[in-house]
């Protein structure tokens, strides 16, 4: 949000916005009677108005014609005029296309009998030569002798009809053609989707798109083929129970707007596709579905009665006569027993058959492959299959939303091969979703038996083979491969373990991730650092740890996590004296201009906030958090304009004037391939680390203990001797050679299961130019990755360049033409409302154009790394044309890595930036703050 210092000294005021952010409001009118109307209520506005208008003007004039007069055209007014006489001369003048009045009693008409004749009759008043003469109605004039007329000058005037006498003549212009031209076509649309039947057409358009690309087996074409033969209640009944969670749901609890539903659930029963109470063979969940009337009933017929007074009695009761054995049949018999009194009394209840829930799962999860609405949609808003709901996929799929434009390259049969590795890939992507899902909601408890879950299964279809092939692909595509969604598998876990304190299997894990350097290589340097921390501060190996940030600063990991592993590897250096070549190499970013502002803090903490300040001005006390009140010192201290964005701030500039290479496709001839440069963690590296740092003769372990002293002697000895002997002997440390072991492992240490990974020979060139393969994209595949720059270098340059070459102006107004051209549009990267046009504009002229192509250039290149930590405010002043630069922090918190970066770019580039420290004052009194800034 931008703010100004206009904004400052008149706060009732509102920010001046761009038109397309003027939202309509609705005006009150006040009827003849006196009651008030808004517009709505009001008759719409209709071309049947027009022509109406249209005609009572021709009549009009004709009847001048036929009496003598020679005039101008008639000027047919409305009796709403009369109502208006008395507020102080003013008049309401109706406009082309103004809605028609209410419909009035006959007493109000005074005298007019055709209303529908009269309720479109212009009013003008401006010409002082005109005069009024009521009448009854046009159609009396035409009917004959029971005209009502008056007589002027020998010309008989009609009641109703206004005119002059000075023009000689009167011409009737017929100006319907120019109108009509003016009314813009009907555009076409899609057939509307309501919400009756949206379900059903959505999922029947996802379908026909992802079975001509061929990876369904017949197994799920069959399904849906028949599935798509149901009544289309029928399936849209059905899909909506599949978007809810995959359990047995009660059908008073399905209530939906459907005739004859019971003959709907019947139907899917009788195909197959639903289950109903019949085949609830889970006693557990059976009783937990009974109401509590008839979970005591059932318990009181199985169990002793006085023990069987709640619910919850009643099913412990239950399960532990289960598990009693029958003399003759044993356990099993009294379970079946319980299930078959228990379904008696159950109300009816339904559940999702799981192999069409599978297919339709895989035909959602096709066409969402690389989707804005995939992508940018958390676990928690996605249903319990990972795909996103169909509500949403039908906002895009109708046009709600502008994507960029490009061509769709169709890759997806040439990733997957056959429907078996696309199966194979759903049910992988499926499980890692479920451990998002848990993770996302802290469920830490039922995501430890998920993960073992996905685990096993993971284990059990993993081959060596299977993961060769999906490392030979492009790094962007990895995110569509199996073997991609086995390391998030193992990472989620690792962040379970964690959570558990179970640190060891966490390390293990982290182990097995850094084992291999095919997949995550942008997360790499983040899995050093976890495992750094595991093994130093939870499993006290603080060795072991200095031997892995070793391997950490030779691995080819991001810049900011590299710092992490350099902080680490130096207070470990410095604690067991020894020095690391690898810190020598590294270069840590420079720190920014500190400047100390105060801030006046709120009456009262609010739960859940912290740094919580607040200012008063003409509207009253505001509860503000340190951005806002760094802003405003801003305005007061030598600038006009600011905005609050932080990073999106300048992603919004970089696409207005980046737009068509950010959102280009491939255009190199021989496409350009990233291979992976990092260093595997193996036994072998990490043996040979522990060689090269502690298993060396001239390492020692300084111990803190100090030798043992014989009593006896220091009896015999005088005092001060002794004293002198204590202190002697206290200065004495044992030395021993330190003899350093490999970290121990457990049950989830599987580093060997990666094979050996060489350089990925790509074998289809048409998969490294796949950065477009669905029409819902909002940004290109393999932004963020090194083929993004490798693919594109010729067109960046030559841009760059082109934008280098432009004065400050031409910027200005490329800006502004692009702004308008691509408004709405949907991206990743900022939002629209973040500034108008203007506001772009004047924030542009004020940025030297150098600077700006030195940050656009780090942008297309490594866009990753950029993509988050800009300071967090922009201030200019237009004037001055200077700007500013600011990240603000409170009390308490401290600049991420990302940030110190990013402080450390633009310093370099001459930028004037600045740390703001909003240091709250201890007297929480406000104190009011008039324009020039000074407290009173």
């Amino acid at each position: 949000m931008a703010f100004s210092h206009s904004q400052l000294q008149n706060p009732s005021s509102s920010r001046k916005r761009s038109p397309r952010k003027i939202v309509p409001q609705f005006v009150n009118y006040r009827s003849p009677s006196g009651s008030s109307q808004t517009e709505a209520s009001r008759a719409p506005k209709t071309l049947y108005h027009f022509f109406t208008k249209q005609a009572a003007k021709a009549e009009a004039t004709k009847v001048l014609q036929v009496n003598g007069n020679t005039a101008k055209q008639a000027l047919v007014i409305d009796d709403s005029d009369d109502d208006e006489e008395d507020k102080s001369g003013r008049h309401l003048t109706r406009k082309l296309f103004s809605p028609s009045p209410t419909e009035k009693s006959g007493a109000e008409y005074k005298g007019y009998s055709n209303v529908g004749q009269m309720t479109n009759l212009s009013m003008l008043r401006d010409d002082p030569t005109q005069k009024l003469v009521p009448i009854s109605s046009l159609n009396e004039f035409e009917s004959g002798p029971s005209i009502q007329s008056s007589t002027r000058d020998g010309i008989k005037f009609p009641i109703g009809i206004r005119s002059s006498l000075r023009d000689p003549h009167v011409e009737l212009i017929n100006n319907t053609n120019e109108l009509m031209d003016c009314i813009p076509e009907p555009q076409p649309s899609l057939p509307k989707c309501t919400s009756q039947n949206y379900e059903a057409q959505t999922f029947l358009f996802a379908y026909e798109s992802s079975v001509k690309k061929g990876l369904f087996s017949q197994t799920d074409n069959r399904l849906l083929v028949k599935f798509f033969s149901l009544n289309e209640s029928a399936q849209k009944l059905w899909l909506r129970l599949y978007q809810r969670k995959h359990v047995w749901i009660l059908k008073s609890r399905i209530s939906y707007e459907l005739d004859n539903i019971d003959s709907l659930f019947k139907e899917l029963v009788d195909a197959g596709f639903l289950y109903d109470k019949t085949h609830l063979k889970d006693m557990k969940i059976l009783l937990q579905l009974l109401p509590q009337k008839s979970a005591i009933v059932l318990g009181r017929q199985f169990c002793d009665p006085k023990k069987c007074t709640t619910k919850a009695a009643a099913i412990e009761e239950l399960t532990a006569h289960a598990r009693r054995k029958d003399a003759l049949f044993g356990a099993e018999r009294i379970r079946h027993r319980i299930i078959k009194s228990g379904q008696k009394l159950v109300e009816q209840c339904y559940f999702v058959e799981s192999s069409l829930a599978a297919a339709v799962t895989r035909v959602l999860t096709l066409i969402s492959l690389g989707s804005h609405f995939d992508a940018f949609t958390s676990a928690a808003d996605k249903n319990d299959h990972g795909v996103c709901n169909l509500f949403t996929i039908n906002q895009f799929v109708r046009g709600k939303f502008a994507f960029p434009e490009y061509t769709v390259v169709d890759v997806l049969p040439i990733l997957f091969g056959s429907p078996e590795d696309f199966g194979l890939y759903c049910d992988a992507r499926r499980h890692v979703f479920r451990l998002r899902k848990l993770m996302e909601t802290h469920n830490w408890d039922t995501a430890v038996s998920s993960f073992e879950e996905a685990y096993k299964w993971f284990m059990n279809s993993y081959t060596k083979e299977k993961f060769a092939k999906d490392a030979s692909l492009p790094s962007f595509l990895h995110r569509f491969s199996y073997s991609h969604c086995l390391i998030r598998c193992l990472v989620a876990g690792a962040e379970i373990f964690e959570r558990h304190k179970r640190y060891q299997d966490a390390v293990d894990l982290y182990y097995t991730v850094l084992s291999q350097t095919a997949f995550q290589q942008n997360q790499r340097g983040m899995y050093w650092n976890r495992l750094l921390l595991d093994t130093d501060t939870h499993l006290k190996l603080p060795r072991n740890s200095i031997c892995f940030a070793m391997l950490g600063l030779e691995d080819c990991i991001a810049p900011q996590h590299k710092f992490d592993v350099y902080t680490r590897a130096k207070r470990l250096s410095e604690r067991f004296r020894i020095a690391l070549t690898q810190l020598e190499e590294f270069t840590p970013p420079n720190d920014a201009p500190i400047e100390i502002i105060d801030g006046q803090l709120a009456k009262r903490n609010i739960i859940g906030r912290r740094n919580v300040f607040a200012t008063v001005d003409g509207t009253g006390e505001r509860v503000v958090g340190p951005e806002r009140v760094a802003v405003e010192y801003y305005l007061h201290n030598g600038y006009t304009n600011g905005v609050h964005g932080e990073t999106r701030s300048i992603h919004m500039l970089f696409a207005v004037l980046c737009w068509d290479v950010l959102f280009s496709e491939p255009s190199e001839s021989e496409p350009g391939v990233s291979t992976p440069t990092g260093r595997a963690l193996t036994l072998e590296t990490e043996s040979q680390a522990i060689d090269r740092l502690f298993n060396r003769p001239e390492i020692v372990d300084i111990s803190d203990e100090d030798e043992q002293v014989d009593e006896t002697i220091l009896s015999t000895r005088k005092r001060r001797r002794r004293r002198v002997l204590n202190k002697t002997l206290k200065k004495k440390k044992k030395v021993t050679t330190i003899e350093m072991e490999q970290i121990p492992h457990g049950n989830y240490f599987c580093s060997h299961i990666f094979s050996e990974e060489k350089t990925p020979t790509l074998k289809d060139l048409k998969l490294q130019k796949a950065a477009y393969i669905n029409e819902f994209q909002s940004c290109p595949l393999d932004l963020g990755y090194p083929e993004f720059y490798l693919n594109r270098k010729r067109a960046i340059e030559e841009h760059l360049a082109t934008l280098n070459s432009m004065s400050s102006e031409e910027i200005v107004a490329t800006a502004k033409a692009n702004y308008n051209l691509y408004s709405g549009r949907l991206n990743p990267l900022f939002d629209w409302e973040l500034l108008n046009a203007d506001e772009v504009s004047s924030l542009l002229a004020c940025i030297p154009v150098p600077i700006l192509v030195a940050i656009f250039r780090q942008l297309l290149i490594d866009f990753r790394f950029y993509r988050s930590g800009f300071p967090d405010l922009i201030m200019w002043n237009e004037r001055t044309r200077s700007w500013k630069v600011v990240e603000v922090k409170g009390p308490g918190d401290i600049l991420s890595t990302k940030q110190r970066y990013w402080m450390h770019f633009l310093l370099s580039l001459g930028v004037d930036c600045a740390t703001c420290r909003v240091v709250a004052t201890r007297s929480r009194k406000i104190r009011v703050q008039n324009n020039n800034g000074d407290g009173s």
